[in-house]
C-alpha cells in the first residue's frame, strides 16, 4: 500500500514542452512587460531577490533606451521552450525557460524569460532581449 501512496510524489523532474500553464504565463507576462516598456509589470512578477531595486532602476534606464530605438510592440509569435516539473509530497514546483519572437516597430527580437512557479505563485527570474538579424538598430 505504501508503493501507491508513494508513486504520485516522485522527486523525479518531468520535462515537458507542452505546458499550459506554463505557456499562458509567457504569454501574459510579455505583452504586459514589453507592450508599453512597463518595469513596473515586470517588478510586479519578479522574483525580489533577483530583481532588486537597483536592477529594477537600471531595467528601466534600459527600456527607455530600447523603446527609443525599437518602437511600440506590434505581435509576438507563441512562446517556445520547456518546464521542469517536479512533485513531490509538499506540492508541485515549475521552472520554465521559453522564448518568444517580439516584433516591434523597428526590431524583432526574441525575448527570452526564466520563470518558477512555487505554492501556485508565478515569479519571473529573468527576462532578456536577443536582438535578430540586419533589420535591428545597434546595441547601445
Amino acid at each position: 500500500m505504501l508503493a501507491v501512496a508513494v508513486a504520485g510524489c516522485s522527486a523525479e523532474p518531468v520535462v515537458t514542452n507542452s505546458d499550459a500553464d506554463s505557456q499562458h504565463f509567457v504569454s501574459t507576462v510579455i505583452p504586459a512587460v514589453y507592450g508599453h516598456w512597463n518595469v513596473n509589470a515586470l517588478a510586479t512578477v519578479a522574483d525580489k531577490s533577483v530583481y532588486t531595486p537597483q536592477r529594477l532602476a537600471k531595467a528601466n534606464e534600459r527600456f527607455a533606451a530600447w523603446s527609443k530605438s525599437y518602437g511600440s510592440m506590434v505581435g509576438y509569435s507563441p512562446p517556445t521552450g520547456t518546464t521542469r516539473i517536479l512533485r513531490t509530497k509538499d506540492g508541485e514546483t515549475k521552472a520554465a525557460s521559453y522564448d518568444s519572437d517580439v516584433k516591434f516597430q523597428h526590431a524583432t527580437v526574441t525575448v527570452h524569460v526564466d520563470a518558477v512557479k512555487n505554492n501556485g505563485k508565478w515569479l519571473v527570474e529573468g527576462m532578456s532581449l536577443q536582438p535578430l538579424g540586419h533589420n535591428n538598430p545597434p546595441s547601445k
